[in-house]
């Protein structure tokens, strides 16, 4: 309760995405006080791309199809609905890549990847460094990030400027405007 009355004694508040927005004006906040601004992106990171291949190499992977998963490794990023849909898909040459650090999420992702018995074809890096993240966003072949609730979902505009298809629920913050400008696949959560 405290913090309603915080949002609504502020004199303007900063959504990074529409769903932030929407969130803000749920909880009673006028809409004249939300200004919405996007995350921004450090675009030089983008302009020299690693060449493909090196991620792949690191991890024992190549002539493989990587779908990639790439954030914090806790249940609200949907990894149980990732682990699922990929068990059910029938790429035998794929591998799943969930690389990002634990938070709260990376037991039971295991577990369930052993018990849906997809074995090695499921690849957990931990915490990847930036440079080895935009090397595993380049060789990906498709990025993913089926988010139960995300705010504004940064790995995944990372994913487009390294020229990777991305598919996102449409939980995830920036899913209207990518779905927009034609940018990414979206789709309904536990769809």
């Amino acid at each position: 309760m405290a913090g309603r009355k915080l949002l609504k004694a502020a004199s303007a508040l900063v959504a990074v995405s529409p769903l932030e927005e929407k969130q803000y004006r749920s909880a009673g906040v006028p809409a004249e006080k939300i200004f919405l601004s996007a995350n921004g992106i450090d675009l030089e990171q983008f302009q020299d791309l690693p060449p493909r291949g090196e991620f792949r190499k690191k991890f024992g992977i190549e002539g493989k199809r990587i779908v990639m998963f790439l954030g914090r490794m806790n249940p609200i990023k949907g990894l149980d609905f990732l682990l699922e849909s990929f068990a059910r898909a029938a790429y035998p040459d794929a591998v799943l890549v969930m690389a990002g650090p634990e938070d709260g999420g990376l037991g039971s992702s295991i577990t369930l990847a052993k018990r849906l018995g997809l074995g090695k074809r499921v690849v957990f890096t931990g915490m990847i460094s930036p440079e080895e993240r935009i090397s595993a966003l380049r060789d990906a072949d498709l990025f993913v990030l089926p988010s139960r609730h995300e705010i504004f979902g940064l790995s995944a505009l990372e994913a487009i400027m390294c020229g990777t298809p991305v598919i996102i629920s449409g939980e995830v913050g920036i899913a209207p405007i990518l779905e927009e400008a034609g940018a990414a696949v979206v789709v309904e959560y536990g769809d």
